[in-house]
């Protein structure tokens, strides 16, 4: 935007990243932001696509079968280890497991990634950084939009979303899905087949409620179903990257429910909200592995480990939190009153 001297004025970025909106440009946090158009613009597709966007930010994906870590400002943990330290939040639900953890980036409205310790406000796991994303909510608008993408081994990446303003400014409704397939590109001669290959469906439901100018009401609904082949990684002293021996057709199968219920009041300057979360996850999974120390680009291990796991994880999470905020500038508070947890069951087998 020009002004009458001729200078461009850029137009204000708000962030969320102190739990409450505010001017980028106020706010003491080192932050990559992106939207919605940097999204597409950039062809970032995925959260494992997120590490092209941002200095000091890569993410450690362990063969793309939910293994991974992302890692800011060189701080790490191993993903084996199932506790990241970079907190990951969506629409502010946690998702800060390694091991199962598939985060669908579809219908996203920003990303924030906040870089350097953020542990006062958003908890233990974030002591490297945290990453925020927020998605599109429902508007007043009636529309949809539906997307193919096709590419090398027969890749079909299919979107479709529609937004339904159910009563005008008061309940609205938004529907989408995505299906996702795509063949192996690793051959194991042994079985002779690609067996890397990744499928995935994706639904979501977000209804809103708007009954005063003071209440407003979010649920929001998702269940994603993944039918994913062995991991894409190798030993990095073969000749040929592309082709492993094995005689395990190894496999994933998580299956991950999440509900939010967001309720926020408004009372002149500041704001109540309480946010509950439900997550059931069920995973399984076979995969023929052998580390040595050496052999992987991530981390180095000091034993030699030949073993067929099978990983059977079921998991029920119940959070609930209930935070007051203010747009004051002279005051900002933002605490978690009370959390339930109820950790997971799983088990491994060799």
């Amino acid at each position: 935007m020009a002004n009458d001297f001729g200078f461009v004025k850029l137009s204000d970025v708000t962030v969320t990243a102190q739990k409450k909106n505010e001017n980028l440009l106020d706010v003491p946090v080192s932050i990559t932001v992106l939207n919605e158009k940097s999204l597409k613009d950039r062809m970032i597709r995925n959260f494992e696509d997120l590490h092209l966007s941002s200095p000091n930010f890569i993410m450690y994906d362990a063969g793309g079968v939910g293994i991974y870590t992302p890692v800011i400002r060189g701080v790490s943990s191993d993903p084996m280890v199932a506790i990241a330290n970079v907190a990951t939040y969506v629409d502010g639900v946690s998702y800060n497991d390694t091991i199962f953890n598939y985060i669908p980036l579809n219908d996203i409205k920003s990303v924030e990634i906040l870089k350097g310790p953020q542990n006062v406000l958003y908890g233990r796991n974030a002591y490297s950084g945290v990453i925020n994303i927020e998605t599109k909510k429902p508007s007043n608008n009636l529309s949809g939009d539906i997307s193919a993408t096709f590419g090398s081994d027969k890749l079909r990446d299919l979107k479709a979303y529609i937004n339904i303003p159910i009563v005008k400014d008061t309940f609205y409704m938004k529907l989408f899905a995505n299906h996702y397939k795509k063949d192996g590109f690793i051959e194991n001669t042994t079985l002779n087949k690609k067996d890397d290959f990744r499928e995935s469906n994706f639904i979501k439901g977000y209804f809103r409620l708007l009954p005063n100018d003071n209440l407003d009401i979010s649920l929001i609904s998702s269940y994603l179903k993944r039918d994913d082949g062995a991991i894409s990684t190798n030993s990095m002293n073969v000749k040929d990257l592309r082709k492993i021996t094995s005689e395990v057709e190894s496999y994933g199968k998580p299956k991950l429910l999440t509900n939010s219920l967001k309720v926020k009041y408004d009372i002149d300057d500041y704001s109540i909200t309480s946010l509950t979360t439900h997550k059931t996850r069920k995973s399984e999974g076979l995969t023929d592995a052998e580390i040595r120390k050496g052999s992987f680009s991530g981390p180095f291990y000091d034993l030699v480990l030949a073993f067929t796991p099978v990983l059977n994880d079921n998991s029920y999470h119940l959070v609930s939190n209930l935070i007051l905020s203010s747009s004051n500038e002279r005051f900002l508070l933002a605490s978690e009153i009370y959390r339930v947890l109820l950790v997971r069951l799983g088990r491994v087998e060799n």
